[in-house]
């Protein structure tokens, strides 16, 4: 019994529907000899393009059957469709015959092969179709039942199934075959080849596209028809392809490239972002030319007849050499005559290499440069934590009233702290404040916890005008933990002196049921306080060390609470603060973000980065040119532009300045709003600025006030991208294209919107899809929650309608990150 390949809906598939078993380069040979009569089946997919022959497209997977009968005749079938007879002689081995009858009817018997069965004088055979049914999985292909079983052991069967040994007869029979340079494949082709798009959108619907996407007609009166190839060209190499015009009723077809982003619908050789020449001149055919691109130099030429071309430039000739300028480009053809029909045979290389000129490649998959794409995991990380800084949440007595909280603390001198408050007078002083009198040997202050807890810190608080002390002797307090109230463990140890606060710190790891402030016995002396406190939490550094990288910027929030956005960077130093949420100038906190080290940071007990059991989001990035990220510390002088160097080699596209030593708005520059427009961190729609933006310098709006300011500048690459959508008021909303799959977005506005805040969302949070999880850079606001986007390979699909993200008419802009696959086309 045959087995099948894999099961797709609860349906056994066979091999023909889902592979193609060997690729045959030089034809094929075999021992076993014609009858008088034979039928041959097989799976098969031509290599070549021929528009001629009825099984000369590539893009098809024939099944095939050949059926000799007698001496009469040879029928050929596509598919159980009767398509011709043979009109050659028939040769004396089956191997040979399969040959002949591809050659013929496909113009070559190079190709992909499955399934490959012979019946030779079976008598037994009345039809040679009732073993094959329409596959519900491939549209048009014919597959075999598996009742061919039964036949298969009496003939020959060639699976293809044992790579080591291709064309041999699984079938007992013997009748095995030799594939010369043949290799096994269990896919599609691995040497895939560029060939026309028909979703260019520089076609307006009368182009005609068959065999492989290779031969294009346009129709006339449809104006300007142009088609784009499916490669964009590598920026390393020399590439060439041929294109042959086959019939034409007006004065030029054209050939060329043309930028990816360039106009659209706009006649190749007239706009500043393509370079043609003319393929075919005055009806004069057969006319063919071969396109040559040298990424390296950047040089266009293309030789018409074995004659160079003179080439156009914004429908400005430039002779027969274009030097072309930087920016991705794609190879394009067409005419613009609206009367005028057109058609043509494009080739990439996938039928022959016969015409390709020294030195030069065909634009095919396995001659393209191995990609390097940057991974994004070197360049930035997003950290979801839980904050472990120092929490006050156990307090002895509230300062304003003197009373004590919570039944379960004790104050009393026998060291046993279940006897609450026992045998000790707590009394009022005449300045107010609490007087803990020493009444006993060892007066001590304690808590029983409902279960063990790391203390990592206890302090008191001493009166406003005696501070913690001892009014006659210098005494030493004790901080210890227990778990039965018997053995103590001493944690720390401090002095008691006139400071108003004395803490004691401990950097242990032990968890203790009880634990306590315990005052040495000291005569009639007396220690004044207001509060005592014992800590959770670390009360010294944090270390994050899990990235793999030193950043050299993090912006911190807090996803819990209202506290601000921290934003800090290795340029100004790691203790200097600036918020997205306030215009404030830059402030220092040597327990906020306290350091950058060399594969994370480090973080103190500041509230806003690290509260103790609060949800934090870190954005982390190291910069770098070649990244797409730099920050630029510069002095500003207002009413001059400021311009600041970088090491990008093309124009920034997104841009957050900030002056540092005086409170002034965030300035935000985005490319879709050209050099005149910028926006603010608030609410506000986008207003004039000024902007100059070249490949190597990024110029500050001159109207800024005279201070300290620093850039962080980001430009397209393999990670960041600059992006701009128009909204159109939808739940099913218009759809990014970003080029690979979707991180974050840390930022996002509106920029017609006068009363929206800036957005930030990403696939850390929200793992899976829809994305529904959201912070307001522009606000302090606690995280949110709903359905925004749905996250892809490629972008990123807006479902709300709301203004903020999907404004009717409105212009959206933003900064994405993109988290790395092998490849950014790898899906």
């Amino acid at each position: 019994m045959l087995t099948p390949k894999e099961t797709v809906g609860g349906r056994a598939v066979y091999p023909i529907e889902i592979a193609y078993s060997a690729l045959c380069e030089s034809g094929f040979s075999s021992s076993a000899t014609v009858g008088y009569g034979c039928t041959i089946h097989f799976g098969f997919k031509p290599t070549a393009v021929n528009p001629v022959k009825p099984l000369g497209d590539p893009t098809n997977h024939y099944w095939i059957t050949i059926q000799k009968v007698g001496n009469l005749r040879v029928n050929v079938y596509k598919n159980t469709v009767k398509i011709g007879e043979f009109s050659g002689a028939v040769p004396s081995t089956h191997a040979a015959f399969v040959s002949a009858v591809l050659t013929e009817f496909a113009g070559t018997d190079k190709g992909y092969y499955s399934d490959l069965i012979v019946f030779d004088d079976n008598a037994t055979w009345p039809n040679p179709f009732n073993f094959l049914e329409v596959s519900d999985i491939v549209s048009g292909l014919v597959v075999r039942r598996q009742k061919l079983d039964e036949y298969i052991i009496k003939h020959t069967y060639l699976g293809f199934s044992d790579a080591s040994n291709l064309g041999k007869d699984s079938s007992g029979n013997g009748n095995d075959w030799t594939f010369n340079n043949a290799t096994q494949t269990v896919d599609t082709p691995t040497n895939n080849f560029c060939v026309l798009n028909p979703l260019s959108s520089l076609d307006n619907g009368t182009v005609q596209y068959s065999h492989g996407n290779c031969v294009r007609k346009c129709t006339g009166g449809a104006g300007d028809e142009w088609s784009t190839g499916t490669y964009v060209l590598p920026k390393i190499g020399r590439w060439a392809w041929r294109v042959e015009t086959t019939a034409m009723s007006g004065p030029q077809s054209f050939s060329g490239i043309m930028k990816v982003k360039g106009a659209s619908k706009s006649m190749v050789g007239l706009t500043g972002d393509s370079w043609g020449g003319s393929v075919a001149k005055n009806n004069l055919l057969p006319s063919s030319a071969i396109i040559m691109y040298d990424a390296d130099l950047r040089e266009l030429r293309i030789m018409r007849d074995n004659s160079p071309v003179e080439i156009w430039n914004n429908g400005v000739a430039v002779g027969t050499v274009a030097i072309v300028s930087d920016g991705d480009y794609v190879p394009v053809f067409g005419k613009y005559n609206s009367g005028d029909t057109l058609s043509s045979v494009v080739s990439f290389g996938s039928e022959d290499f016969d015409w390709l000129p020294a030195g030069y490649l065909p634009l095919c998959s396995n001659k393209l440069p191995t990609p390097c794409p940057l991974v994004s995991a070197t360049v930035v990380d997003i950290v979801c934590r839980v904050g472990e800084g120092e929490d006050a949440g156990a307090s002895l007595v509230d300062g304003a009233v003197g009373t004590p909280i919570g039944s379960t603390w004790t104050y009393n001198s026998d060291g046993n702290l279940s006897k609450a408050f026992n045998g000790i007078t707590l009394s009022i002083s005449s300045n107010g404040s609490q007087r803990l009198a020493n009444a006993g040997p060892s007066p001590m202050i304690g808590k029983i916890w409902d279960e063990p807890k790391l203390i990592s810190r206890a302090r008191w608080y001493g009166a406003s005008n005696y501070g913690i002390t001892y009014q006659h002797h210098s005494r030493e307090i004790q901080f210890q933990g227990s778990d039965d109230g018997t053995h103590w463990e001493t944690l720390g140890t401090l002095t008691i002196t006139d400071e108003k606060v004395a803490t004691i710190d401990y950097a242990g790891s032990v968890a203790y049921l009880q634990h306590r402030m315990l005052i040495p016995g000291a005569g009639v002396d007396t220690v004044y306080l207001i509060e005592a406190q014992f800590f959770t939490g670390k009360v010294g550094t944090t270390a994050i060390c899990s990235l793999g990288f030193c950043p050299d910027f993090v912006n911190i929030k807090n996803r819990d609470c209202s506290f601000k956005w921290t934003l800090c960077d290795s340029k100004r130093g790691a203790t200097k603060m600036l918020n997205t949420n306030y215009d404030v100038w830059e402030r220092s906190s040597a327990i906020a973000l306290k350091s950058f080290d060399s594969n994370g940071y480090s973080l103190g007990p500041n509230d806003n980065c690290n509260k103790f059991d609060d949800r934090f989001i870190d954005l982390c990035l190291k910069a770098g040119s070649a990244h797409g990220f730099e920050i630029v510390t510069f002095d500003h002088v207002s009413g001059v532009e400021t311009s600041v160097g970088h090491g990008f080699g093309k124009p920034v596209t997104f841009a957050m300045v900030k002056r540092r030593d005086g409170e002034d708005p965030w300035r935000i520059y985005h490319t879709a709003l050209g050099q005149a427009l910028g926006l603010k961190f608030d609410t506000t729609a986008a207003s004039p600025m000024s902007w100059s933006n070249t490949a190597t310098s990024f110029g500050f709006s001159h109207d800024a006030p005279t201070g300290q300011y620093v850039a962080y500048l980001f430009t397209d690459s393999d990670v960041f991208k600059a992006f701009s959508y128009v909204g159109n008021g939808l739940a099913d909303g218009p759809f990014v294209s970003l080029g690979g799959k979707l991180l974050s977005v840390p930022f996002l506005k509106n920029t017609a919107s006068s009363s929206t805040d800036w957005q930030n969302f990403d696939t850390r949070r929200s793992m899976t899809n829809p994305v529904n999880e959201g912070l307001i850079p522009s606000d302090n606001s606690a995280e949110w929650t709903g359905d925004v986007v749905l996250a892809t390979s490629q972008g990123f699909k807006v479902i709300r309608p709301d203004a903020w993200i999907n404004g009717a008419a409105s212009t959206v802009v933003g900064l994405a990150i993109l988290e790395s696959t092998k490849y950014s086309n790898a899906f």
